[in-house]
């Protein structure tokens, strides 16, 4: 039986309003562009020489399996419409960007190690070192930007840089860490 309208059990037209507010803010929250903060570049060409030594193991892996790796192996270089030689001369400086900041990595490994090992905190030897390879990282990324934009010329690297901030750069996350809170 239908009861008049008077009679039924709806909540409040307030109410109503309060629900949808409540689950549209968070919505809205969330669509939001992220921060103001642009990203350096130095971040965003080794994203860059990231992304294209991964395309370049995808089509190493399709080689070994006996399958076509030529699109992989040069989507890039025909989405920014580099020559062949411009295009090894990005490849190459990305794989040797990527080989150096993996044993950038290997070595502040084995440093933390000594740290923990020796007890912490560590020693001022220990932190001149851990500030020489951060040096030394930063001037990889600044150098093999350098490299590059000598390599190709300012016209051509226009093309890859149009080409990193259309595709590279809405993948990179950037933003400051938050301080762990102490308790």
């Amino acid at each position: 039986m239908l009861l008049p309208r008077s009679q039924t059990t709806r909540p409040p037209r307030r109410y109503q309003i309060f629900a949808a507010l409540g689950f549209l803010c968070p919505l809205a929250l969330f669509a939001q562009a992220p921060g103001s903060g642009s990203v350096p570049d130095k971040i965003l060409y080794a994203a860059l020489f990231h992304f294209l030594a991964d395309q370049n193991a995808f089509a190493d892996r399709l080689g070994a399996a006996h399958k076509d790796d030529k699109p992989m192996r040069f989507k890039m270089q025909h989405d920014i419409g580099l020559t062949d030689a411009e295009f090894l001369q990005l490849r190459s400086l990305a794989l040797d960007y990527v080989a150096q900041e993996k044993a950038y990595f290997s070595n502040r490994t084995q440093l933390f190690d000594q740290i923990k090992g020796g007890g912490l905190p560590a020693t001022a030897d220990q932190k001149s070192q851990g500030q020489a390879l951060e040096n030394q990282l930063e001037s990889q990324r600044q150098g093999h930007m350098d490299q590059l934009k000598t390599a190709l010329g300012p016209d051509r690297f226009k093309l890859v840089d149009a080409y990193a901030r259309k595709e590279v750069l809405p993948h990179v996350g950037y933003g400051a860490m938050k301080p762990a809170s102490k308790k």
